[in-house]
């Protein structure tokens, strides 16, 4: 039987996901979104009933809708009773706790952004944005924490594993280093065996008098030879980055214009071909991106576009473009403010990114005993946090 209702395409995912994409158009697609990367449905097939309703049963569940309006109807049961109905929702990404995780658990991928696979490169007119399709996807998780988040990476997509030098030392601080002095605490680390695995230029390695902090002219005063720096540096075995606030080109100028994109990849790369092994995207400065849209964020775009325009950097270098060097990218998650947790403002902001979290002993020691793993002390923690956090991924 056809699997779409007025507008709306039922679609079974793995995982027990199922999908349902509203579109006025007809305009349906499986092509990869900004939030969303696996759309492919399962192979196995709904049966859908049609009285007054339209109904079909996937495992305990029965889900039903009105065909004259399928997605405002939507409905979800569970042993005669409703579990789920459907509302607009803004997809913010902020998970349950692990004690709170409901039975069926709603993402909303609306406004779709739809990511071309060429990726973030000029001469692309990949990246559709489409604002009247709601695409829905109900993660029918049980009340299962770890089956929630196993469906939720399903969806969005498992990042790289980093690499094996983001977890060791990084030299980060805000300081006008010139490549004299920044060399000079390289050799500082070395001289005090303090094993440093990663160094940041921080925003004066710029011309700070030029565009208040932002762009890419190098100071030359402080840095004469950057491409020497960078040698300098992995020489003495480390990776280096640099932080950017990136302007953008014009006012009007969207992250995705045609400008903006040849403007970001061309200066960005030419670090890169300069010896610079990953950049760091700092929001936390005057200005910012401008979004193609005011309910995605345009940090979300610019993590992404870093991501991407590194990634397409390596494969450059590669036959195989299946193998090729993990990006290196660091970003200011956005929800931190000012130090303090809030909340996940849009979670596609979190794809992508590159992050390595190393959990306060005491947070640990509160997660764990939340999750109902281990009840110990920060103490505990402190002594053998190897072993708890093996016990913790298991």
């Amino acid at each position: 039987m056809n699997n779409i209702f007025n507008h709306l395409k039922v679609t079974l995912i793995n995982n027990d996901i199922l999908r349902f994409e509203y579109c006025p158009n007809d305009n349906f697609s499986n092509q990869e979104s900004l939030f969303i990367s696996n759309k492919k449905a399962s192979n196995n097939q709904l049966t859908f009933n049609k009285t007054d309703v339209v109904s079909f049963s996937y495992n305990d569940f029965e889900i039903s809708f009105l065909e004259s309006d399928p997605l405002n109807t939507l409905k979800v049961s569970k042993d005669n009773k409703v579990i789920y109905s459907y509302h607009n929702i803004k997809n913010t990404g902020e998970l349950p706790l692990p004690n709170k995780t409901p039975e069926v658990f709603p993402l909303m991928d609306s406004p779709r952004l739809l990511i071309p696979y060429d990726g973030y490169v000029k001469n692309n007119d990949g990246f559709i944005l489409q604002k009247d399709v709601k695409d829905l996807y109900l993660l029918l998780c049980n009340h299962d924490y770890k089956k929630l988040r196993k469906q939720f990476i399903y969806l969005t997509g498992r990042n790289e594993m980093p690499r094996l030098k983001n977890f060791g030392l990084f030299s980060s601080r805000y300081y006008r280093y010139s490549q004299k002095t920044a060399m000079d605490m390289i050799r500082n680390y070395e001289k005090h065996k303090i094993p440093l695995d990663t160094f940041i230029l921080d925003t004066d390695w710029r011309d700070m008098e030029k565009l208040q902090g932002c762009g890419y002219t190098v100071n030359k005063e402080l840095f004469p030879n950057l491409k020497e720096f960078f040698r300098f540096a992995h020489s003495h075995n480390l990776q280096v980055m640099m932080n950017d606030h990136p302007l953008p080109l014009r006012n009007d100028l969207t992250v995705l214009d045609e400008e903006e994109i040849e403007y970001r990849q061309s200066n960005l790369t030419s670090f890169y071909n300069q010896g610079l092994d990953g950049w760091w995207y700092d929001r936390n400065w005057i200005c910012k991106l401008n979004s193609v849209d005011n309910q995605i964020a345009s940090e979300s775009l610019g993590n992404y576009l870093f991501h991407d325009v590194t990634k397409q950097f390596h494969l450059g270098f590669v036959i195989d473009q299946e193998v090729y060097k993990r990006s290196l990218v660091m970003s200011n998650i956005n929800n931190i403010h000012n130090g303090q947790y809030k909340e996940i403002l849009d979670s596609r902001n979190q794809k992508d990114v590159k992050t390595v979290l190393t959990p306060h002993p005491k947070e640990f020691a509160n997660m764990l005993e939340m999750l109902q793993i281990a009840s110990i002390s920060a103490a505990e923690i402190q002594k053998d946090r190897l072993k708890f956090a093996d016990v913790f991924c298991k």
